[in-house]
Order: structure tokens, then sequence, then C-alpha cells
């Protein structure tokens, strides 16, 4: 199992926690595809940008299949994440895998 922490930090993963028994990795994501800055005029003048970002807790599951690793996003409460994000999740890995 390549993956590590390394590769999650270097995607815009927190890494808060992993249980390696069971190949969990708990993160989160801040999503650059949802930054929304939705304040008003003056809220944007007089008061500090959060940036609109905000991160979702997601885990990364790894099990060892043969000669090779299959990797799932599940979502806080551990059912499977089937959005956009978790496939961005997945391509952001993979790139850095390779």
């Amino acid at each position: 199992m390549a993956l590590g922490g390394l590769s999650l930090d270097r995607v815009n993963f927190t890494v808060e926690d992993r249980d390696r028994a069971q190949g969990l990795y708990y993160v989160r994501y801040v999503d650059p595809k949802q930054a929304v800055d939705d304040r008003g005029f003056f809220s944007k003048i007089f008061t500090k940008a959060n940036d609109g970002k905000t991160a979702k807790k997601y885990r990364v599951a790894l099990k060892g299949s043969g000669t090779g690793t299959t990797v799932t996003v599940l979502n806080d409460a551990g059912q499977p994440e089937n959005t956009d994000i978790s496939k961005r999740i997945l391509s952001l890995l993979d790139e850095q895998l390779h």
C-alpha cells in the first residue's frame, strides 16, 4: 500500500487520523471548485475573508488486492462517496502516485 500521509498532504488534504490496521485515513478536503464568497459588499470590506472554502470530512480506504491496492473514498459516515468530489479526490491521488 504505497499511499501515505505525504501523498494526501500534497493534494489539499489534512490527515486527521489513521487506522493502519483497517487501511483508513480520516481526512479533511477543501474542494477548490466550491469556493464561493457570498458575503455582502460591506462584509467583504469590514470582515476577514474565510476564502469561502469549507473542508469536508472523508475517509480514504485502502484495501490490498493481489499485487495492487484498491482506493475508495467514503463519506464521514463510512458510506461510499459517489460524487464528482470523490472522483476528483481519486484522480488527485492517482496523479501523486504515478
